[in-house]
């Protein structure tokens, strides 16, 4: 069955999706909505090219890309992949706070799975949301993996990807097949299906 924390998340998906647009302003370095009632733009988050935690227009960011919308620690909430930070973000959607909820920020990005704060990313880039499985789905490009952060546990995973054998994990290539066999060269998006049983995986090389 569906628990609370699914049900929020489907639920606050949905009520955000029918009253804002959340925009990612790559070389700005800004997230901006924008009112599906009255088309008016707003800068969310973001001022600079850097990094800092705070609120609202005091936060900087390098690269904002992939975006999704969620339910975490109770609180409505827009996640964003901090591309060339190597890092995962949130807004707190009630109060404007920007946070990290995962990544370590390594300056040339890293592969690491484990707690949020010293998990290691590489050019994360598209985001989705399963319900289902109360869990970002997150395309690390560069790591050529598609990774996840558990809302309930704020750890970092795999899903699918593994390195080539010779060459390691900075190499991409192509393989259908099990999810830790399988191969992605530079995956940018993600999209998870309604009933979030599928994910679909944008593999651009």
């Amino acid at each position: 069955g569906v628990d609370g924390n699914q049900r929020q998340n489907m639920k606050t998906s949905r009520m955000l999706a029918a009253r804002l647009l959340f925009v990612s302003l790559f070389l700005f370095e800004q997230l901006s909505t924008v009112s599906c009632s009255f088309w008016y733009v707003n800068t969310l988050a973001g001022s600079a090219n850097g990094f800092q935690d705070a609120e609202g227009t005091n936060s900087m960011f390098r690269g904002p890309s992939g975006l999704c919308v969620g339910v975490f620690q109770n609180v409505d909430t827009l996640f964003v992949s901090d591309g060339n930070n190597h890092r995962i973000r949130t807004i707190n959607l009630e109060n404007g706070m920007v946070s990290t909820v995962a990544g370590s920020g390594a300056f040339f990005g890293g592969y690491v799975d484990g707690p949020g704060a010293t998990a290691q990313f590489n050019a994360p880039g598209g985001l989705t949301l399963s319900s289902l499985q109360n869990k970002v789905f997150i395309a690390d490009s560069l790591n050529h993996r598609i990774r996840f952060f558990d809302l309930n546990t704020t750890t970092v995973g795999t899903a699918a990807g593994a390195p080539d054998n010779i060459l390691g994990t900075f190499v991409g290539g192509y393989l259908d097949g099990p999810a830790t066999l399988a191969r992605f060269n530079t995956p940018k998006s993600v999209a998870m299906s309604r009933d979030s049983n599928t994910l679909f995986i944008a593999d651009t090389n």
